[in-house]
């Protein structure tokens, strides 16, 4: 396996990525709308916030209602940061805080200054992942709805439209990286992996071309994830046995300026299901899920080595913290007694 000089192999790093274009993109009728044109992507911009030196982006997974963090075999319990409710999917929001999705297609964002959680949507999309707005490093949540994808903008609630696709097409997976999102899109025939700039035009990166289908209506892309620099993908590609069930799974990691794959090889055990793929510039984890339930594994792009990362029961989502977490702690419960004004009380009687 031939492996470029591009530095996402290795040392993770943000490094330079597509920027997008400044057109804003209003809220319209899904029923008017259909797939956007191709542009071409401008790749003279460089942004994104800073990394300390030598961050290496450990594990965030959900475990019910608990969050933990996983670096180096150690496991940290970060504790219940969304009271009484259970996580399905945790993104860190490039902010030290947590975007969480939660049963009941709930979605709520906790900034890292340890304000109690605040709402994002509540019953109208579910959380596909954050990604800044524009080159203002302004963060925003995408979030898959019926047809297409919609955005939330965390600094004042603000949501419109990021794309809509055309009849029978739906979001299979999503990725959003230094301004580009990959989203791989279902259809009737076997689906596409696609690349969008902040402003939800189809851009130009190289990539995956459109698989023939022989099993129709079945995704071919599985999931996807960029790396932070936003010019490495990690996707999968499902194969199927002829009554329609997963048969096995490709991983191919694929730098796309130059179209040199980095790493091509199954994972996971025939009909397993791989889901939640996050790509840390040289490490993928994912969920893996089969007979024996779900596992979080992990793939060392350099090494061509797949692992599970053990002690993770119960785990409903998984990916890495792209920037180190800065949540502060929580306010212990009071253990108190109320406090009783007996003035107040008194002239009351």
């Amino acid at each position: 396996m031939f492996l470029s000089a591009c530095a996402e192999i290795g040392q993770p790093y943000l490094g330079e990525g597509v920027s997008p274009t400044s057109t804003t993109l209003a809220n319209e009728d899904p029923e008017t709308l259909s797939e956007p044109e191709v542009v071409s992507a401008d790749v003279s911009a460089v942004f994104a916030p800073p990394r300390p030196e030598g961050y290496v982006s450990p594990v965030l997974a959900s475990l019910g209602s608990k969050l933990v963090t996983i670096e180096r075999g150690l496991i940290t319990d970060l504790g219940d940061r969304f009271p009484g409710a259970q996580v399905e999917r945790v993104v860190d929001d490039y902010l030290g805080g947590l975007v969480a999705q939660l049963e009941g297609e709930t979605v709520q964002w906790l900034p890292a200054d340890g304000a109690a959680p605040t709402l994002v949507s509540q019953s109208n999309g579910s959380l596909l992942d954050a990604g800044f707005v524009d080159d203002t490093l302004a963060v925003q949540v995408f979030l898959a709805v019926p047809g297409g994808i919609d955005r939330v903008k965390l600094v004042d609630g603000e949501r419109e439209t990021f794309t809509r696709f055309e009849a029978g097409r739906g979001v299979v997976a999503f990725s959003s990286s230094n301004g580009i999102q990959a989203v791989a899109i279902g259809d009737d025939a076997c689906g596409t992996l696609a690349f969008f700039n902040t402003s939800g035009q189809r851009v130009d990166l190289g990539g995956p071309s459109d698989p023939e289908c022989p099993v129709p209506r079945r995704p071919y892309f599985g999931a996807v994830a960029l790396s932070p620099g936003g010019d490495v993908v990690a996707y999968t590609e499902i194969t199927y046995r002829e009554d329609g069930l997963p048969a096995s799974t490709m991983l191919t990691v694929l730098e796309l300026a130059s179209g040199r794959t980095l790493l091509s090889e199954p994972v996971g055990a025939p009909g397993e299901q791989i889901e939640s793929l996050s790509f840390d510039g040289r490490r993928v984890v994912f969920l893996r899920t089969g007979e024996i339930g779900r596992q979080v594994g992990l793939v060392d792009v350099i090494d061509e080595s797949e692992s599970v990362i053990a002690g993770l029961e119960g785990v409903q989502g998984v990916g890495f913290a792209r920037l180190p977490l800065l949540l502060a702690e929580p306010p212990p419960p009071s253990t108190e007694p109320p406090v009783v004004d007996e003035a107040a009380e008194g002239e009351g009687s």
